[in-house]
């Protein structure tokens, strides 16, 4: 599945086999605009930057694998605050 909105775009793929409760799950978000995400503006947040974030995983419900990664080089919220975010 791939989502374009104004923010940005968002791959996703997933499978799931409910009689051995695997799963397989990859989503990649290259660039996603934060003061353009619906949300941000109905709330009328004050916030800029621009995320990136990819997961990845596979295993079953009883055994579950996944790694994410969401990067966030400058978080700015007005007036005064900036941030830097990786893990």
């Amino acid at each position: 599945m791939n989502l374009a909105v104004t923010a940005g775009t968002v791959d996703a793929n997933l499978s799931y086999a409910p009689k051995t409760k695997a799963y397989k799950v990859r989503i990649n978000a290259p660039s996603v605009v934060l003061q353009k995400l619906q949300i941000v503006k109905a709330k009328d947040l004050s916030l800029t930057g621009t995320v990136t974030a990819s997961v990845n995983g596979e295993g079953t419900l009883d055994d579950p694998q996944l790694t994410a990664v969401v990067q966030l080089p400058q978080l700015q919220v007005q007036p005064e605050l900036n941030f830097r975010v990786e893990g």
